[in-house]
């Protein structure tokens, strides 16, 4: 009776943790998108605004990490 016990009680209380909260889906963002987002003073105010953004600041840093990559060196 006490292993049951412990498995509900672990099932609860990892199903009540921020840690396994579902991230709601974004698709690709575009480019006016990405402009409008990088305005000073947006500030996301929606479950759906806040993961939008945060997939945009990613998308943004991989492209500027892929750009550096691409650009020829002056010697």
């Amino acid at each position: 009776m006490k292993p049951i016990l412990i498995i509900i009680l672990l099932i609860i209380s990892t199903s009540s943790c921020s840690v396994f909260e579902k991230r709601p889906y974004v698709p690709p963002i575009g480019a006016e998108k990405l402009f409008s987002l990088q305005q000073p003073g947006y500030k996301p105010k929606t479950k759906y605004q806040k993961a939008e953004y945060r997939a945009a600041m990613k998308q943004i840093k991989r492209d500027n990490n892929q750009a550096k990559k691409q650009t020829i060196p002056n010697y």
